[in-house]
């Protein structure tokens, strides 16, 4: 059986043809009566189902299936190797449902074969799987092996629960778009995106990161967009860094909106030669002498700023909100110091202290007398010998 699940509710399934396609769609299908009728889902190429009570689901029975997409539902789970025996599916669409893992085999390499086993997924014909949208789910684990999928062009885990990515993708050698936008990553460390040599479009919106490291992105030979709008970013000097500098010398198009930004270096447009359009507004921009480079920037190609209008001061407080193209008022930071009003520690006497003075005092006084005496002794010896 296909679907398994105890719910059962009523369905409705029409065709439509689009793009000289017939495609099945299917609203409030349930299990008990998806192979019921004429109109069985094992006959169409192009599958789309919403708001279903479909929990688990396996493939073996679609060997032609080429687009499938099953949204707003309830499923729960990709058993191991679920989509690899379909050998001409390209595009699967499973957002909007109750995922919280990507297991290990979810999407292999290669289609199950009757020589392939659980041990060796290396047998077989290669996947076609191009587009993969997991979008709006639960998902906060991604376990290794689990995206091996060589002919993988785009995927979108947006609207997750992931918090660690290191190495999860290296597999994906022929990736072109990975959208991990609204997600909860704080970090990209070393080999985060390590062998997607072919990667062109990332995005990372909305997501808590506060740190970059200078080599997450060394693979990325041909990243021409990165969005990192929405983040806790507050420099960007992983971007002038080797091997990050080099990686990132094809970038075109770069978004860093709304982020904890209050400055930049000057080189930074120098060290990103080929950026035709940069987001910089909404940020916590300190107009002080420093930032000024910005302005010149600004006024010499406003072509390249998105936006122009929202990237405002932040400070200094007096001019909060002013343009950074229009501002006039340029001078360093100016730092206030504070009065500070030394008083002396007050020294409390107690008798161990008093004590002291006074036996230090004697042994002044009793050796002050015995000098006295014995000087006055020597000089009365003197007279009488005269």
């Amino acid at each position: 059986m296909l679907f398994s699940s105890e719910v059962t509710a009523d369905s409705f399934c029409h065709e439509v043809k689009k793009d000289n396609k017939d495609f099945l769609i299917c609203d409030h299908v349930t299990p008990k009566n998806i192979f019921n009728g004429s109109k069985t889902i094992e006959r169409y190429k192009y599958v789309k189902i919403s708001n279903s009570s479909i929990i688990h689901i396996q493939l073996f029975r679609f060997k032609n299936i080429v687009f499938l997409q099953i949204i707003n539902s309830l499923l729960e789970k990709i058993p191991y190797g679920g989509f690899s025996s379909s050998p001409n599916l390209e595009e699967l669409h499973l957002e909007l449902n109750e995922i919280e893992v990507i297991p290990y085999g979810a999407f292999p390499n290669f289609i199950e074969t009757q020589s392939s086993t659980k041990q060796n997924y290396n047998t077989g014909t290669a996947s076609k799987l191009k587009v993969l949208d997991l979008s709006s789910n639960s998902i906060h684990l991604i376990e290794d092996k689990s995206l091996t999928t060589e002919s993988l062009r785009k995927l979108n885990l947006q609207r997750n629960r992931i918090k660690h990515i290191d190495g999860k993708f290296r597999y994906l050698t022929g990736l072109e778009e990975l959208q991990l936008d609204g997600n909860r990553l704080t970090n990209l460390r070393r080999g985060s995106f390590g062998n997607l040599h072919s990667l062109r479009r990332l995005s990372l919106s909305d997501n808590p990161i506060k740190y970059i490291s200078y080599n997450s992105f060394y693979a990325l030979d041909l990243l021409s967009l990165l969005n990192l709008d929405e983040t806790r970013i507050t420099s960007v000097n992983w971007a002038l860094r080797r091997p990050n500098s080099l990686a990132l010398r094809r970038l075109e198009y770069l978004q860093l909106a709304s982020t904890e930004l209050t400055g930049m270096p000057e080189e930074f447009f120098t060290a990103l030669p080929n950026l035709k359009r940069v987001h910089l507004e909404n940020n916590r921009w300190t107009c002080y002498e420093n930032l000024r480079f910005l302005q010149t920037a600004i006024l010499r190609n406003s072509s390249l700023f998105e936006n122009v209008e929202d990237i405002t001061c932040w400070s200094p407080a007096d001019f909060q909100g002013e343009l950074v193209r229009d501002y006039k008022n340029w001078s360093q930071p100016t730092f206030a110091t504070p009065e500070v009003t030394f008083t002396p520690p007050k020294i409390r006497p107690n008798v161990f202290t008093i004590g002291a003075a006074m036996c230090v005092g004697s042994i002044f006084l009793i050796s002050g007398m015995i000098i006295d005496l014995v000087v006055f002794g020597g000089y009365q010896r003197r007279v009488r010998k005269q």
